[in-house]
């Protein structure tokens, strides 16, 4: 349910265009060089991950086209040969750390709420938003400040400095004028939700319980109406086969099919003598290029 819940949150950043608001507001602040602007756009989007459980939601809906409309604004452009001039660099850099994003926060991607059901079927460890998120916010913060550099240096744009950039942020939060009333209840309720993320645990309040509070408030106030929540038929899928793949996990474990082959791959990497680092690289190769079989996060980890 909370990751069927945080799609409701996506609708409502999308419907309101907070989330284009916040964008528009680190790009017009930072955004003078190219360096800056990819800051810019990178950490605005890490800053709606926990929000937005879509990386396509996040990335088609606000980000890929904020990207393009400002690199056509400092002359870069696909179709004329202009593209490495900026928006290529901007495209690169948005995509390898929206990756990034998605894995700092529990809900920022649709399979982390699946890969912790996963963990507590498997080995009886409950993974709490506040948990996950610290475990992942060191490496999370430093990968997203490194990115951008080494892409700068191995995938250099033409152009170092932006000054389109900010000037065209700021025309678009002029013509989005003054933050409407459901803007700042989508505001509120994020900061209310988020909170209650991580410090609800102290007080007995649980993930999904801080979701439906969040949503409660989106409902009442007519900031998200209840259609436009049937209408999500990108939660409800999730919701439905995210039911059936933690079921079959629980029945694969109760009937120790997990058992056996976790005991068979420990059997296989352990016999070939190696120290345990060389193992951890070998099975963490393993999963990653094994992703090329599969279309989706989700379906790669609830199948492996």
């Amino acid at each position: 349910w909370l990751i069927a819940l945080a799609f409701f949150f996506a609708k409502g950043f999308i419907k309101t265009g907070l989330g284009n608001r916040v964008a528009y507001l680190f790009v017009s602040l930072f955004g003078k060089t190219t360096l800056g602007l990819s800051y810019s756009l990178v950490f605005s989007e890490a800053l709606l991950s926990p929000a937005i459980p879509s990386l396509a939601a996040r990335a088609g809906g606000i980000f890929l086209p904020l990207v393009r409309a400002l690199s056509e604004a400092c002359g870069s452009r696909p179709d004329d040969g202009t593209e490495k001039k900026l928006g290529a660099y901007l495209m690169q850099t948005s995509f390898q750390t929206s990756c990034v994003s998605s894995a700092m926060f529990l809900t920022a991607m649709a399979a982390n709420p699946l890969s912790a059901n996963l963990a507590a079927a498997a080995i009886g460890t409950t993974i709490s938003w506040t948990q996950w998120a610290t475990a992942a916010i060191v490496p999370g913060l430093v990968s997203l400040i490194t990115i951008p550099l080494l892409m700068y240096v191995i995938f250099p744009p033409e152009v170092k400095n932006s000054p389109e950039a900010p000037a065209q942020a700021k025309e678009q939060l002029k013509a989005m004028g003054p933050m409407s009333s459901d803007e700042k209840v989508m505001a509120v309720t994020l900061v209310v939700t988020v909170g209650l993320w991580i410090f609800g645990g102290s007080f007995g309040i649980g993930s999904v319980a801080a979701a439906i509070c969040g949503l409660g408030i989106l409902l009442t106030f007519g900031t998200v109406t209840w259609k436009e929540c049937l209408g999500q038929g990108v939660a409800w899928d999730t919701l439905t086969w995210f039911a059936a793949l933690i079921a079959m996990a629980d029945y694969l474990n109760k009937y120790g099919l997990i058992k056996w082959f976790s005991n068979g791959v420990t059997d296989l990497v352990g016999g070939l003598g190696l120290a345990w680092q060389a193992s951890l690289l070998i099975l963490t190769l393993l999963y990653f290029y094994s992703h090329y079989l599969f279309a989706s996060g989700a379906a790669h980890i609830g199948a492996m």
